[in-house]
Formats: C-alpha cells, sequence, structure tokens
C-alpha cells in the first residue's frame, strides 16, 4: 500500500519531469524507483518510468531538431572570393513583350566585369571592377544603394535552401526602369557560382543563367 506522502512524491515527480529537464532532476532525486525491489513493485513505478522516457524522447527530439537547424544553417554557402563570367557557358533566353529595340546580343556576356563578393552571413557586399558597391543582407530586409547618375538600387534578399534569392529594381527620379531577380547557388567544389537572372522592362523579359569561375 502506497501512503499519501509517498504517493504526493511520485506525483511530483512526474510533474517536474514534464516541465523541467528529467536529466536534472534525477541528478538532484535520484529515480524514487531505484531503491525498490521487484516483489514491492505495484506498477507505479514502470508508469513513472515510461513518462520519464517519453519526456526524455521529447526533449532529445527537440535538441536534435534545434542541432539540425544550426547545422544546416552553418552548411549555407559562403559567396566570397572574386568572380569572373565565363561567356562560352552562359546563356540566355528573350521573351518580348512589344518591341522597341533590340534585346542584347551573347556578346554581352563578354562585357561583364569581374565582381568581388564579401561574403560574412547576413551580410553581403558585391563591388564590381568598376567600383561600383551593392550592400545587401541574406535576413530579406529592404536595402537601398545608390549608384552612378542618380540611379538608385533597391533590392530584398533572402534564402531560399542553399540558393541566394535577390529581388531587386533600378529607380530614377523615383520611377522603376528596370525589375529583376538573381538566383544565385554555388557548384559542390565551391569553385563556380551560378546565377539564374530575371530581367524585366518595358519591352522584354530576359532569362540568364550566368557561369561565373573563382579567380581567388
Amino acid at each position: 500500500m502506497i501512503n499519501w506522502t509517498e504517493g504526493r512524491g511520485r506525483l511530483q515527480f512526474i510533474l517536474d519531469c514534464k516541465i523541467a529537464s528529467p536529466l536534472g532532476y534525477i541528478e538532484r532525486h535520484g529515480l524514487p524507483c531505484a531503491a525498490r525491489s521487484a516483489s514491492n513493485n505495484d506498477g507505479g513505478d514502470c508508469l513513472m518510468i515510461r513518462h520519464l522516457s517519453i519526456v526524455t524522447c521529447i526533449c532529445l527530439a527537440a535538441t536534435g531538431l534545434a542541432a539540425t537547424g544550426l547545422a544546416a544553417q552553418l552548411r549555407r554557402p559562403d559567396f566570397s572570393g572574386t568572380w569572373q563570367v565565363d561567356p562560352i557557358r552562359s546563356s540566355k533566353e528573350t521573351r518580348l513583350v512589344r518591341w522597341i529595340e533590340p534585346p542584347p546580343t551573347n556578346g554581352w556576356f563578354f562585357s561583364l566585369v569581374p565582381e568581388r563578393f564579401t561574403h560574412h552571413e547576413p551580410y553581403l557586399v558585391i563591388v564590381d571592377a568598376h567600383g561600383q558597391r551593392i550592400k545587401m543582407t541574406t535576413d530579406g530586409k529592404e536595402k537601398v544603394n545608390q549608384l552612378s547618375s542618380g540611379l538608385v538600387h533597391r533590392s530584398k534578399t533572402r534564402w531560399d535552401g542553399n540558393e541566394l534569392v535577390t529581388e531587386w529594381s533600378i529607380e530614377r527620379d523615383g520611377k522603376t526602369s528596370v525589375r529583376g531577380m538573381d538566383r544565385r547557388s554555388l557548384s559542390a567544389d565551391g569553385e563556380e557560382l551560378i546565377d539564374d537572372r530575371t530581367i524585366a522592362v518595358s519591352f522584354a523579359e530576359q532569362h540568364f543563367r550566368i557561369v561565373w569561375v573563382k579567380n581567388e
């Protein structure tokens, strides 16, 4: 027969396991059933052990999920480096909305200058060979960069898995003239940067796959 004091102790033990660390409770108080013999066990001890096992599994599962999330963050690609376009392996597709002027030819890729990425999560800075600098963050917040000739670069950058997605626009005098999106990813060896870029203007929408190779 279990007396009231012992029963209340068991109830408190179960409640403590549900709201606190079960391992911490055991460290402080020990397992109540540890000192009892099997012949005197009325089944309550086994029930407590089952409760403890369930709570322990939940705690371990939560810890595992947190560790998995942290590991995923740590595995995010680092785009740092100087990148040179490979015009031979790059490609584009144009969809004309209305004809105003001829779209860029494939020679356009040869005009792209090297870009240097400085990436320290969540900060990303891209500087091209002409000294034009674009500052972004990967947390989805809007960033505004002043460009030359009175142009304004407005963008939001976020992670989509291991791809870095930037939605941007170019403005002049408060009016948007160009909209675009860059979806950047790295090759498995980290030596190639693939930029799937979409640019939309009033007369056309173009899709580019720009292949960059790492110089340093």
